[in-house]
């Protein structure tokens, strides 16, 4: 029987390199507080939740943040029967009762828009020269920390993947000598040329990001706010003591 499928990138493969290793044991550290919640909300909503933790791939061929837009091979090469894919990135944590935000634009290519700040504009600016056709508007930019994919997307997520090893070379020299991120840009290019119109912008409240930069972390502001948060913005050290604070905090609704 078909499910939706939340598919949570938790890739801890280490690849002989020390900073992968290190990025490997602190998401190790706070992944467990994230599935918590996952967990709990998925079985509330008859929700599949598939963890993307081992790769054929090393990280040095393909990043994490690539890979997962495999998502809908991996599922069928597992057997998993799939409805609708919400890529999540593994920082996330769901509050116990967010609504079902599959039920949401169900045809649609959704997510949670950024704000406008120097990196947005720079990172459009500087992919802008694989894409010299395609415009994307900042209002419209959305964050690949929460992404719901419409039904039948296998077609689209192809394009990004095809893209990937089409330029990885160019890709991987801009990753280390100018800095514009990696696939969150050039999916939002692929995005708007492949869906145009049919991208829906979701409520703020489903992907809260940047909770220190906003000042929301403070007395934990964010848990009245949002439905997801996504605690980035800040070094990966720090996710587990905030994420595990959060849990302590609010656990006792997921029982």
């Amino acid at each position: 029987m078909k499910k939706d499928v939340i598919f949570i990138t938790a890739l801890t493969a280490e690849c002989g390199d020390d900073g992968l290793s290190a990025m490997a044991k602190h998401l190790k550290d706070y992944l467990d507080f994230s599935l918590k919640t996952w967990r709990w909300w998925c079985e509330k909503n008859n929700v599949h939740l598939y963890v993307f933790s081992k790769s054929d791939m090393s990280m040095g061929e393909m990043g994490p943040c690539w890979q997962r837009w495999y998502a809908p091979d991996i599922l069928r090469r597992e057997g998993i029967e799939y409805r609708r894919i919400a890529i999540l990135d593994a920082d996330t944590m769901i509050r116990w009762d967010c609504p079902n935000f599959f039920n949401f634009y169900r045809d649609s290519y959704c997510g949670v828009t950024c704000e406008c700040d120097y990196w947005v504009h720079k990172s459009l600016k500087q992919f802008k020269s694989y894409f010299p056709e395609i415009d994307v508007d900042w209002e419209r930019y959305i964050d690949n920390g929460m992404v719901l994919l419409p039904e039948g997307s296998e077609e689209f997520t192809k394009t990004i993947t095809d893209f990937y090893w089409k330029n990885h070379e160019q890709l991987k020299y801009d990753e280390i000598h100018n800095y514009a991120g990696t696939d969150q840009t050039p999916v939002n290019y692929l995005a708007t040329k492949y869906y145009g119109d049919n991208i829906k912008c979701l409520s703020k409240k489903y992907n809260m990001m940047h909770l220190n930069l906003r000042g929301l972390l403070k007395y934990l502001v964010f848990l009245d706010s949002g439905y997801i948060w996504q605690f980035n913005g800040f070094p990966n050290k720090d996710r587990d003591p905030i994420m595990r604070e959060t849990w302590e905090k609010i656990k006792h609704h997921y029982k």
